[in-house]
C-alpha cells in the first residue's frame, strides 16, 4: 500500500502534462473543405460542389501547415493523395488521377480518366496501386493497369504503410492480412479489429479514425509483429473526417462545419505519454481490486467476530440460567 501514494502523485502530474498538450497540438488551418487528404504529393482539398485545392507549400513535406490554397482544376466528390499522384473519383464515379505532380510543379498538369466506375478510393502513399469501392461497396485494386476483384464487401477503404484497413455494415472494423508494410499487395483474408467508426486513415504504424458521435480515435500498438495492434484510443476534439500522414504522425482532418484542423507529428509524445497513462491507471485499477479485496477480507473478519461474541454471550447466559435453577 506504500506504493500507492506514489503512483497516484506520477498520474497526476502526467495528467497535467496530457491536460496541456491537448489544447496546443490541434491547429485551426484558415479555410473551408468538405474533404482531406493528405499524402506524399502534399494536402489536397475538396470544398463546395467538389472545387479542388491544394495546400501550397505541402508538397513533400505533408507535416506543414502550408501557406495557402491553391485552387486545382476539374470537380471530385472523392479525393485520395499518392506519390507524385492523386487520385478522385466525380459525381458520375469516373475515375480519375492527376499527372504530371512533380516538385517544381505539385498540382500536376492536368486529370486523366481511366477505365472503371467507383465510390471512393485510396491511393497508396508509396506505390501507384490504388484501392476502392463500388457502387455495390466491392473492392478493387489496381496495380499498373490491371483491376483485380478482393473477396468481400467495403463502404471505405484505407491505404498506408500499416496496411489495408476498411469499414463494412455498421461502420465494422476490417484489416487486410498481408498487407503492413507492402500495401501494394493484395493480402490473403480479412481480420476483424474491434470498434465500430464512420471514417477512417491509415498511417505509419498507426491508424486514425472517427466514431459515429464525431470522437477522434487512434489504434495504438500496431507493428510489424500485431499488424492490428492493442487497441483504440480516444483523444480530444471532434471531427467529421481525418487523413493521416503517411511519413509521420501528422493528421489532418475537417469538423462539423468544415473546418479544417491540423494534428502536427509533435502529438507523438503524446501519444506516448497516453500509452504510458493507460499503463499506469491500469496498475491503479489493480491496486484499487486489491484494497477492496483486502477491506472485504476484513469486514469477514470482522463479521466472524461478532458471531463468535454472540456464541459466547449465549453460552454465559445458559450458565446463567442453570445457576438459578
Amino acid at each position: 500500500m506504500a506504493a500507492f501514494p506514489a503512483i497516484f502523485v506520477v498520474l497526476l502530474a502526467l495528467g497535467a502534462t496530457d491536460a496541456s498538450i491537448k489544447g496546443s497540438r490541434w491547429k485551426r488551418i484558415p479555410g473551408y473543405l468538405a474533404y482531406v487528404s493528405v499524402g506524399a504529393s502534399g494536402v489536397w482539398g475538396l470544398g463546395s460542389k467538389g472545387k479542388i485545392w491544394y495546400r501550397v507549400g505541402t508538397y513533400g513535406n505533408e507535416g506543414s501547415t502550408g501557406t495557402s490554397w491553391q485552387r486545382v482544376s476539374g470537380y471530385l466528390k472523392h479525393i485520395s493523395v499518392g506519390k507524385n499522384i492523386v487520385w478522385g473519383v466525380d459525381y458520375k464515379d469516373y475515375i480519375y488521377l492527376r499527372k504530371g505532380i512533380t516538385p517544381k510543379n505539385p498540382t500536376g498538369t492536368g486529370w486523366w480518366r481511366i477505365a472503371g466506375k467507383l465510390k471512393k478510393v485510396s491511393a497508396s502513399p508509396t506505390s501507384n496501386a490504388m484501392w476502392g469501392v463500388g457502387w455495390n461497396k466491392a473492392i478493387w485494386h489496381l496495380s499498373g493497369s490491371r483491376w483485380k476483384r478482393i473477396p468481400g464487401y467495403l463502404a471505405y477503404v484505407s491505404v498506408g504503410a500499416s496496411g489495408v484497413w476498411g469499414l463494412g455494415s455498421k461502420g465494422k472494423i476490417w484489416y487486410r492480412v498481408g498487407t503492413y508494410g507492402k500495401e501494394g499487395s493484395t493480402g490473403t483474408s480479412w481480420q476483424r479489429v474491434s470498434g465500430y467508426l464512420k471514417h477512417i486513415s491509415v498511417g505509419k504504424n498507426i491508424v486514425w479514425g472517427v466514431d459515429y458521435k464525431d470522437y477522434i480515435y487512434y489504434r495504438k500498438g500496431i507493428s510489424p509483429k500485431n499488424p492490428t495492434g492493442t487497441g483504440w484510443w480516444r483523444i480530444a476534439g471532434k471531427l467529421k473526417k481525418v487523413s493521416a500522414s503517411p511519413t509521420s504522425n501528422a493528421m489532418w482532418g475537417v469538423g462539423w462545419n468544415k473546418a479544417i484542423h491540423q494534428r502536427t507529428d509533435r502529438s507523438k509524445r503524446e501519444l506516448e505519454i497516453k500509452e504510458t497513462l493507460q499503463d499506469l491507471r491500469d496498475i491503479l485499477e489493480e491496486a484499487d481490486a486489491d484494497v477492496e479485496e483486502a477491506r472485504e477480507m476484513e469486514d469477514m473478519g470482522e463479521d466472524a467476530g461478532m458471531d463468535e461474541d454472540v456464541e459466547k454471550e449465549m453460552r454465559e447466559l445458559e450458565d446463567m440460567a442453570g445457576d438459578e435453577e
